[in-house]
This record gives structure tokens, C-alpha cells and sequence, in this order.
């Protein structure tokens, strides 16, 4: 009977503690919005919430001001003032890059802005044109991951058809449809699927 009662005393405070760790906890993040989390949150010195993995579908404002509607049970993370810095989104939606043309992004894939609220990456929801730094366009395919640098030009995606752009030398390089695509800060490519 003693060890039945040891048995179920240890098995009490196991559950105890599982129960304890499925916990959520709400923080306030530095913009002073409630985060309620699924588990404990990494904080910053004054015990605000910096990331966490979401509770609930939740939206919170990026560094532009523009909502941002992040997914349950995924991670979140928020810049110095309290700001989306990534996520992944909940539905589909469109955000600005630095050269303020609209991006849409594929909803359950993650996004990632940059300290001004510009997009930085995410995956497309739909095939879409963007420029390079030499102002050529360039057709990246629906579901891939695009990436921008801080101008706001095309720096990476997966292409949507065969294409040919500049190297560095000013050589024309032929580019294979579904292949991912690399470009510098000046727009020459520097890699892609032949």
C-alpha cells in the first residue's frame, strides 16, 4: 500500500509538472501589447517579451505600422520596440518592400522585416515581377521563398520561367525555369540553375 502511494505521489507530480509546462503565459512586449505565449518567452532586461512561441493567432504592428497577423503555436519575434520583427503569418497578405511595391505572402510560411517594417523575405503566395538593383524584372514562382535587400531589389527567389540577366563582366547568363536566382547589391546576377 505505502509503495501504491509513493507510486501515484510521483506520478502527481509528474502530470504536475507537464500540466505546468503547457502553461501559457502572457507578457507584455516593449510596445506595451499583451503576448500570451504557449510556454515561457525569452525576455529582455526589463522583462518584456522579445520572442515566444504564440498561444493563439494574434496581431501585432510592424516598424511601417501595417498589422501583421501571426499564426498559433509558431514562433514570433519582436524588435527593440516591440514591433513584428518575423513570424508566420496566419492568412495571406501583402506588405511593402523598401521600393514600396506590395509583396504577397503565402499564409503558414514565415516572414521577416526589416528594422523599417520593409519586407525582407517571405514565401510568395502567387507568381510576381520584382526589380533587380539594374531595374530588370525578374518572375519569381509562386510558393518560393523571395528575399530583398535593403533597397528593396530582388536579392534571391526561384524562378518562374527561363530567364537571362547580366553578370558583373556584363555577361549574359541563361537561368533555368523552377532554379533559385542570386543577385548583388548592383543588380549582377550571381548564381542561379543553368
Amino acid at each position: 500500500m505505502r509503495r501504491l502511494i509513493v507510486v501515484l505521489g510521483v506520478l502527481f507530480l509528474l502530470l504536475g509538472i507537464v500540466s505546468l509546462s503547457c502553461a501559457t503565459q502572457t507578457y507584455l512586449n516593449a510596445a506595451g501589447h499583451q503576448v500570451t505565449c504557449m510556454s515561457a518567452g525569452s525576455l529582455d532586461g526589463q522583462k518584456r517579451v522579445t520572442a515566444c512561441t504564440l498561444a493563439h493567432d494574434a496581431t501585432y504592428l510592424n516598424a511601417k505600422g501595417h498589422q501583421v497577423t501571426c499564426k498559433k503555436a509558431t514562433h514570433i519575434s519582436f524588435d527593440a520596440k516591440g514591433r513584428v520583427a518575423s513570424c508566420t503569418l496566419a492568412h495571406n497578405a501583402n506588405y511593402l518592400n523598401a521600393r514600396g511595391h506590395q509583396v504577397n505572402c503565402k499564409q503558414g510560411a514565415s516572414i521577416v522585416f526589416d528594422a523599417k517594417g520593409n519586407i525582407d523575405q517571405c514565401t510568395l503566395a502567387h507568381n510576381a515581377n520584382y526589380l533587380n538593383a539594374r531595374g530588370h524584372q525578374v518572375n519569381c514562382k509562386q510558393a518560393s521563398r523571395i528575399n530583398f535587400n535593403e533597397q528593396g531589389n530582388i536579392a534571391s527567389c526561384t524562378l518562374a520561367h527561363n530567364a537571362n540577366y547580366l553578370d558583373a563582366r556584363g555577361h549574359q547568363v541563361s537561368c533555368k525555369a523552377n532554379g533559385g536566382i542570386q543577385f548583388d547589391l548592383k543588380g549582377n546576377i550571381i548564381g542561379c540553375q543553368k
